[in-house]
């Protein structure tokens, strides 16, 4: 991911990923815990405009979600929160 916004950003405390599954039920988040996470986002810190940063999210997906399902990712504090969807395959 790259920030691109004013100031400054911190991936795991400004982002909420999860998995949004077939049926609409969402996965992920504070409440899914996979041990550790080689490379984990919640291990990256604080982001200025135009730095970039990668890092890998766990979440448990029952198999019968995971086809026709994507992935979200949201603004966590924001007052008009947005959503952005991803495909998966």
């Amino acid at each position: 991911m790259t920030y691109v916004g004013p100031g400054s950003g911190t991936p795991w405390i400004d982002l909420g990923i999860k998995f949004v599954g077939s049926q609409g039920n969402t996965y992920g988040g504070f409440e899914d815990y996979c041990g550790v996470i080689p490379d984990g986002l919640s291990d990256k810190g604080e982001l200025f405009p135009g730095a970039s940063t990668e890092g890998n999210v766990c979440m448990a997906v029952p198999a019968d979600q995971i086809q026709g399902g994507s992935a979200m990712v949201e603004h966590q504090l924001s007052l008009r929160p947005s959503r952005v969807f991803f495909a998966v395959s």
